[in-house]
Order: C-alpha cells, then structure tokens, then sequence
C-alpha cells in the first residue's frame, strides 16, 4: 500500500512539474511570437512608408526615379512599378470620377421619368375621379328629378349608354 501511495504522489508530482513546464514553454513561445510580430510589424510599416515617400515623390515629378531610389534605397525596378501603380491609381480615379457624373446622370434621368409617371398616374387618378364624381351627379339626377336620360347625360357630358347603364343599376 506505501508503495502505491509513493507511485501515487510521485505522479502528482510528476504532473504538477509538467504542467509548470508546459506553462513556461507556452509562454517563452508567446514571447518569441510577439517579439517576431513586432519586428515584421516593424519591417513592413518601414517598407510601407519608404514606398508612401516614392509614390509622393513620383506624383510630385521633382526627382527622376535614380534620385528616388538613391533617396528611399528602392530599387529601380520597384521604382517603375510604383510609377504604373500611380499611374493605374490616377487612371482609375479619373475614371471613378466619370462613373460618379454618369451615375448622377442616370439618377437625375431616372428622377425625371418617375416624376413623368407620377404626372401620368395623378392625370388618371383625377380624370377617374371625375368621371366618378360626374356618375355620382348623374345618380342623383336620375334618383331625383324625372329627366331623360339624353338631357342628364348632356348635364354630366357623360354618353347616354353610360347614363342608361346608371338608371337600369338604380332601379335593381
């Protein structure tokens, strides 16, 4: 039993040394991880920079591209490529000007033919309402007074079928 109670603490013991083991690895390598993280961080927001300073300096024109290698410590060739990305960069921007006027274009048209059908549909909607209202007049003509269906339907310049049509609806 004592020997199974020693095999039993050593393991512990074992176990707790381990875990503390595992815990200053896992932190040494966290350490090396951030360490390495921020030297990369480092080494390209540098590179980032000396190529914002290229770019700046192409846009400017002031120095031929040997001046802004030897000046950022790029090489020529990286030089070149910035200068067709400037370039692309302002092409697209030029052109991302003339989609925006174009899209404004399209808006201020596309408003102009909404206002056009609203125009259309409120002419309808009035000229259904007053034909509506003159049916309505025609009704109470016919309800009310004993006037031939011709005279009502010159009052409410309806056509006569249409007055007839009221008068057969009234009576059913």
């Amino acid at each position: 039993a004592k020997a199974n109670l020693d095999q039993l603490t050593s393991l512990m013991e074992d176990k707790d040394m381990l875990a503390e083991n595992l815990e200053n690895w896992a932190q040494q390598e966290r350490q090396a991880g951030i360490e390495k993280g921020t030297k990369l961080g480092i080494e390209q927001g540098t590179k980032l920079g000396i190529e914002k300073t290229a770019r700046n300096l192409l846009k400017l024109g002031v120095l031929s591209n040997e001046q802004i290698a030897e000046v950022t410590g790029l090489d020529l060739e990286d030089i070149a490529k910035l200068q067709t990305l400037t370039v692309l960069t302002n092409q697209a921007s030029s052109q991302a000007c003339e989609n925006k006027e174009m899209l404004a274009e399209n808006i201020k048209n596309w408003m102009q033919q909404e206002r056009q059908a609203g125009r259309q549909e409120g002419l309808q909607e009035a000229e259904h309402r007053a034909m509506e209202s003159k049916r309505n007049a025609a009704r109470k003509l016919i309800a009310l007074t004993e006037m031939s269906d011709q005279l009502i339907a010159d009052i409410e310049e309806l056509p006569v079928e249409e007055v007839e049509k009221l008068r057969a609806d009234i009576k059913h």
